[in-house]
């Protein structure tokens, strides 16, 4: 075999097994729909998906939305999926996701407990002391507090108030927490008796976060308690107008602007003003909805079915693979592509008309 063949060989093998990565890796899949447990209060990844691969796996417990009301259902669409594991930073490289969309349907058990928010208030001395308070039992009474009235006060809640306009990156007049009124006396506790060491259970940009305490005082650990707290930020919103069809282009004209407060999940699927005019809607839109970032996207310059050339970066390498668009792209955006002649599917960049790019890591 002479060194012309060899390479030839060696070159072909490179390109199948960079194909092969750029196409398998950890895979999503969205299914139909699904029901969830009564008392459910967030809808996590694995809820909706069926999950293979190590790389996917380590995202099966992220939240991907908490429904307003547990007993109606919600449909997720793939794009929704999509931003939360951008979010979460994922390696499309390495994870691909499938479907189009999933609806969450509500238990359909007659006898589900009522929503934990609706549940008799009831916190008792004993289970304070010891650290492990129901949570559930005194959600019912909440006080929403103003960031900025609190974060310079010496106690456990002006401290939870710097951490929280400190991880949220808001300003303090921008920001405001609800707690549980149950919570009140701890609360109150100053920080010049004792040192208090906060750690979130949940990302703390969730809707709803709980935080363990533990409580210092002459070198030693005193007690430790959990509470939860709901962030909320100031964000100024846009409400339709009108209702807003499919594909229609969004104007000025159409929408109001509002000031809301927001949890931080919210806030940041809410359609920013500056960038929304001029961008098509994904479905039509309702007089009086809020206009959430999911519904809008660029003008098209891909469309389902259309050819177009994917080129696979890997290192100083780059392979192009003719591949089938599987949705409407605009630009920058990051859609479904199926290799010509394969069943397989994968996601990459939208570039420009027929030009998709798409980052490989080995």
């Amino acid at each position: 075999m002479n060194r012309t063949t060899i390479t030839t060989i060696t070159l072909i093998a490179a390109s199948v097994l960079v194909v092969a990565e750029c196409v398998a890796a950890g895979t999503i899949t969205l299914r139909r729909a699904v029901r969830l447990p009564s008392d459910a209060e967030t809808i996590r990844l694995k809820d909706i998906a069926t999950i293979e691969g190590e790389k996917a796996e380590a995202f099966a417990d992220l939240v991907i939305a908490e429904p307003d009301d547990p007993g109606e259902a919600v449909e997720i669409s793939v794009r929704q999926v999509r931003d939360a594991l951008s979010d979460a930073d994922v390696h499309w490289g390495k994870v691909h996701l499938n479907g189009r969309r999933v609806v969450v349907r509500p238990s359909r058990s007659g006898h589900a407990k009522p929503p934990v928010a609706m549940q008799t208030a009831s916190v008792s001395a004993s289970s304070r002391s010891s650290g492990n308070r129901d949570d559930r039992g005194s959600r019912r009474n909440r006080t929403t507090i103003e960031a900025a009235k609190i974060i310079e006060q010496d106690t456990l809640a002006g401290e939870i108030a710097r951490m929280v306009v400190g991880e949220l990156e808001y300003p303090a007049d921008d920001v405001r927490i609800v707690f549980n009124d149950g919570d009140r006396d701890l609360l109150e506790q100053r920080t010049d008796e004792l040192r208090f060491e906060l750690r979130p259970m949940s990302n703390i940009h969730a809707d709803r976060v709980e935080l363990a305490v533990r409580m210092w005082k002459d070198g030693r650990t005193r007690d430790q308690q959990s509470l939860t707290i709901r962030p909320q930020v100031r964000t100024e919103t846009l409400t339709a107008r009108r209702n807003i069809r499919r594909h229609e282009s969004v104007a000025d004209i159409d929408v109001e602007r509002e000031s809301l407060w927001l949890s931080p999940i919210q806030a940041r699927r809410a359609a920013d003003s500056d960038d929304a005019f001029g961008q098509l809607a994904t479905r039509t839109i309702s007089e009086g909805d809020r206009i959430r970032a999911d519904l809008l996207r660029g003008p098209s310059v891909v469309e389902r079915g259309d050819r177009v050339i994917v080129r696979c970066l890997v290192g100083n390498t780059v392979i192009s693979v003719e591949a089938e668009a599987r949705e409407d792209g605009a630009m920058n955006e990051s859609i479904e592509f199926r290799k010509i002649g394969e069943r397989e599917t994968f996601s990459a960049e939208v570039v420009g008309p027929a030009e998709a790019i798409k980052e490989v890591q080995r």
